[in-house]
């Protein structure tokens, strides 16, 4: 569903790296690992079409990513580093907010599971400025236990969380690829599990070098 044919990616007028290749198919995740300033954001950016890549090329459902971007959007739920929450909003009310940008309405019920899935159900009435920072990650988090789009694009998911709020989302994104969807992650330290149908792209921090 998602290939990559020697990719380079440039930063800030310099490459940070060059020659990724990588095939995920359904059911199966990636997880890029790397130091900060490695490009691991600069990646996942890129395999969504918000930036370009400076060589190489990027397929999703077997399309050149050029032509495929309205295909892919409509596929892809995405997290970035900041957890795209507002201040004045409650949890329940930030949750259905992200649902309805991607295209899914959801009812009360449905974002009381999600909430009560990613462990902040008490926190579903209280405005978001009123989270820890952990808390605010895992309301943000409980938009894929809800979400139907087959590309889940995380970027540092398990910043923020504890032991028991990482295994949550692990067992979250092992049952996406059950049911044959497809994942990107990006993470500091080898903290997910070995699995056949996990690839794992390291990137050096060193301009121009990734293995």
């Amino acid at each position: 569903m998602l290939q990559l044919d020697e990719v380079t990616l440039f930063r800030n007028d310099r490459t940070v790296a060059h020659g990724l290749s990588l095939c995920v198919k359904a059911g199966q995740a990636a997880l890029v690992q790397g130091p900060n300033g490695s490009g691991k954001t600069t990646l996942l950016r890129t395999v969504c079409g918000w930036r370009p890549a400076y060589a190489g090329t990027i397929l999703w459902r077997g399309a050149p990513l050029r032509s495929a971007l309205q295909a892919l959007r409509e596929d892809l739920a995405y997290l970035g580093h900041q957890d795209g929450l507002h201040d004045d909003l409650s949890a329940r009310e930030n949750l259905r907010w992200l649902a309805a940008l991607g295209g899914e309405a959801k009812t009360d019920l449905d974002l009381d599971e999600a909430l009560e899935g990613m462990g902040v159900l008490h926190a579903a009435a209280q405005p978001t400025r009123a989270l820890s920072r952990g808390q605010r990650r895992r309301v943000a988090l409980a938009r894929f236990l809800l979400t139907r789009k087959p590309l889940w694009v995380l970027d540092e998911p398990l910043a923020a969380l504890d032991a028991e709020a990482q295994q949550r989302i692990q067992t979250c994104v092992a049952r996406h690829l059950q049911a044959g969807g497809v994942a990107l992650l990006s993470c500091h330290t080898a903290s997910w599990p070995d699995h056949p149908s996990w690839h794992r792209l390291s990137l050096s921090a060193r301009p121009g070098l990734a293995h």
